[in-house]
């Protein structure tokens, strides 16, 4: 069963792995800002989402979600963390959030079918008033 909870710091390895693997490694990543939600497959971390957050607005920041879990049940582990990403950004006053999304992100789709989420100009950015 997945649980998607928030993350925890002795998570940081194998968010930094998942993150390494889904070609978003650089070196600013030595630790996250609250909230991180990950989803965990038992002990293993299989999915992310980071914002960053100034109310009423948030900022998607990272989203990665293992191959092997992103269509599993009609992606659930990505639909899941985007579900609770929002619904914990309304509870702490947030009602927009953004994301950019770069080109080739396997995860462009999920975004992009998003109820209520609007492409923003060029490229793949993504806002949505909650």
């Amino acid at each position: 069963m997945i649980d998607i909870r928030p993350a925890r710091p002795d998570d940081l390895p194998q968010l930094l792995a998942l993150l390494r693997a889904e070609g978003m490694d650089n070196q600013r990543h030595g630790q996250f800002s609250p909230p991180v939600l990950v989803a965990a497959d038992h002990d293993r971390i299989v999915g992310m989402v980071a914002a960053l957050v100034g109310p009423p607005v948030a900022y998607i920041t990272e989203f990665a979600v293992d191959p092997e879990y992103r269509t599993r049940g009609r992606n659930a582990v990505p639909l899941s963390l985007m579900h609770s990403m929002e619904t914990l950004l309304r509870t702490i006053g947030c009602s927009m959030w953004g994301a950019f999304v770069a080109n080739g992100n396997p995860l462009q789709h999920i975004l992009s079918r998003w109820p209520g989420a609007q492409m923003a100009g060029e490229g793949q950015q993504w806002i949505k008033t909650l």
